[in-house]
């Protein structure tokens, strides 16, 4: 019988929370706010970003908001942790980037796709 082996993340890794789901249709977006902060705390060697595309980018408007957000804004500028908006998303969805909260870098696709591949780990939610 095989041994099952506990997958983990190794320390010094570049890790990125990537989030495509709408807040609109469950929590995806609460738990990975809450995986983003888990993972920075479990050792100080860890960079993770965390990156909003797709429908995700509704999550970080103003007209949301979001409590579960603000539960965690601390900890995101505690650990000076990056908290990404993907600006193609926001035009096809017609969201203006006034509409963005201060707490997002509005990064275009290319600088979000060198963040996905210079990742050593990335966590879809």
């Amino acid at each position: 019988m095989a041994e099952k082996r506990k997958i983990t993340v190794s320390e010094g890794k570049k890790i990125t929370i990537l989030v495509k789901e709408s807040p609109f249709h469950g929590n995806f977006c609460e738990e990975a706010l809450r995986a983003s902060v888990g993972l920075a705390q479990t050792t100080e060697n860890h960079f993770v970003r965390t990156v909003f595309v797709d429908n995700g980018v509704w999550f970080c408007t103003k007209d949301l908001k979001n409590k579960e957000f603000l539960k965690y804004r601390i900890a995101f500028k505690s650990f000076s942790m990056f908290l990404h908006v993907e600006k193609e998303a926001l035009n096809n969805f017609d969201i203006d980037e006034e509409n963005i909260s201060s707490d997002f870098k509005i990064s275009p696709r290319a600088e979000i796709s060198k963040i996905l591949l210079e990742s050593d780990h990335v966590f879809t939610f």
